[in-house]
């Protein structure tokens, strides 16, 4: 009875062992299975950790080179900052000498007021002293002073060009010394020549002022040019060619000629002033000739000027011809 139960103790501790050890075995199947899951949750989250790290590496090396660039563009920024206050100071600099210069300014141009209103009245004073000289040299016989070595002259009036007005006009007549010394003509001396630098196939002697003298191989060159004329003939005249200098003047002996010479005259004077207006406005754009910025606003003005000045030569070179024409005193061939 003893031996049964015992028997039956140990089938029911073993029953129990048994019973206990799938207990274990399960709880210990239940702890590998949370064990991997919770080890799987550990290497994602680590996982996670690591990018996250990777990225915050990143991040933190992107930051640095932005940190780096806003560090070089702040230095350049300084840099043209200074130079900007540099070149501000010299603004400021030259704004002051600017406005000192201003001051200068205004009163180089008062001054220049000034001395245009006074070149003005010169120019006046000196039409009068001209009128006043013209009259006195009217009023009395001219001597060109010359050693006359041979008393042979001859005696001629002028065409009515108006080259030597107001010294010797077309109604007055020139005693000419036919036979001099070249060596005895200087410098002022009023010449008779024929001009072979120039078409002169009618003719026609020049009567014009010395005004520079040569020599070449003993032979005497003289450079004429006329009282009134803007320019010299542009040609040196020899002795060869000098028929006779002038050594007197006889005033107002040829009155017919008044209306032609009057004529001339308006017509050189109205050549004269338009050359002078169209080349004050063209030289204050032409550096030289051939190279002229004129302004739009400018360029109807000068092309109205070069045209008086074209219609002013043709007027004054027809009258030129007319005087050339003339054949008696008061004679005018055609009128312009």
């Amino acid at each position: 009875m003893k031996k049964l139960v015992i028997a039956l103790l140990i089938l029911v501790i073993a029953a129990g062992a048994w019973i206990v050890n799938d207990e274990i075995n399960e709880r210990i199947a239940n702890l590998k299975d949370k064990h991997r899951t919770e080890v799987s949750a550990i290497k994602k989250t680590l996982s996670r950790v690591e990018q996250e790290r990777d990225d915050a590496r990143q991040q933190r090396d992107s930051v640095r080179g932005e940190l780096q660039s806003t560090r070089d563009a702040l230095q350049s920024t300084t840099r043209r900052l200074r130079t900007s206050e540099s070149t501000l100071s010299g603004v400021r600099r030259s704004y002051r000498e600017l406005e000192s210069a201003s001051g200068d300014l205004d009163q180089i141009r008062a001054e220049v007021s000034s001395l245009e209103t006074r070149r003005w009245l010169l120019h006046e004073e000196i039409k009068v002293l001209e009128q006043q000289k013209a009259s006195l040299i009217g009023q009395r016989p001219q001597r060109f002073p010359l050693p006359r070595t041979n008393q042979r002259t001859h005696r001629s009036g002028l065409y009515c060009t108006g080259s030597m007005s107001p010294t010797i006009t077309c109604m007055d007549e020139v005693t000419y010394l036919q036979h001099f010394n070249p060596a005895e003509i200087s410098v002022g001396h009023v010449i008779s020549f024929y001009p072979d630098c120039w078409d002169s196939d009618d003719g026609i002697h020049t009567v014009h002022r010395v005004i520079d003298i040569q020599v070449h191989g003993g032979t005497y060159w003289y450079w004429p040019k006329g009282d009134s004329n803007f320019e010299a003939d542009g040609c040196w005249i020899p002795a060869a060619n000098v028929d006779g200098v002038a050594i007197e003047v006889h005033r107002n002996v040829r009155p017919l000629n008044a209306e032609l010479h009057s004529l001339m005259i308006a017509a050189k004077s109205e050549l004269y002033a338009a050359q002078e207006a169209y080349y004050a406005v063209r030289d204050r754009y032409c550096a030289r000739e051939g190279q002229c910025t004129v302004p739009h606003d400018v360029y109807p003005r000068v092309t109205r000027l070069r045209l008086e000045l074209e219609e002013a030569a043709e007027v004054y070179s027809c009258w030129a011809d007319v005087a050339k024409a003339s054949r008696y005193a008061g004679h005018i061939p055609w009128r312009c």
